[in-house]
């Protein structure tokens, strides 16, 4: 279960990075496009583009662990989730609208950051998929979260 101070930073402006495994356990990682938190703070919504996810989400069905970590780019703060992958969805319209205003404010805050060439590479591209994500562990480097 997650802390309310660590679900508000899952949903702000951070990015977010998606990190799976296939039956060899080689690695794959892909950049998602906005997380949400459920009220009982045990499950993540993760957003990941349709056409940058096929082997994330096929890893997911076959080997359901994963992890998930959030920067913020002003100032380095991180968290990562691991825990076991509990489903996989099409996007909806709620979910695009997430998304939207995830894209919205990261981008923002990448300009803010001084780096608006990055924020044209980490364009949203969808449609995405919801890969839900049942937090297990919580590691981060900010005061107060533990570390791992």
């Amino acid at each position: 279960m997650l802390t309310r101070d660590q679900a508000a930073f899952v949903e702000s402006e951070v990015a977010i990075l998606v990190a799976s495994a296939d039956e060899n356990l080689v690695c794959d990682v892909v950049r998602a496009c906005g997380a949400m938190v459920d009220p009982d703070l045990t499950l993540v919504t993760l957003y990941v583009p349709d056409l940058a996810s096929g082997r994330t989400i096929a890893n997911a069905k076959q080997r359901p662990r994963l992890a998930a970590v959030f920067g913020n780019v002003l100032d380095y703060r991180t968290l990562q989730i691991k825990g076991t992958c509990v489903g996989v969805r099409p996007e909806t319209s709620a979910d695009r609208a997430v998304v939207q205003k995830y894209r919205d404010a990261l981008l923002a805050t990448v300009e803010k950051a001084g780096r608006p060439r990055l924020a044209l590479r980490w364009g949203v591209l969808l449609p995405c998929t919801a890969i839900e994500l049942r937090a297990e562990e919580a590691y981060g480097q900010m005061t107060g979260w533990g570390r791992g």
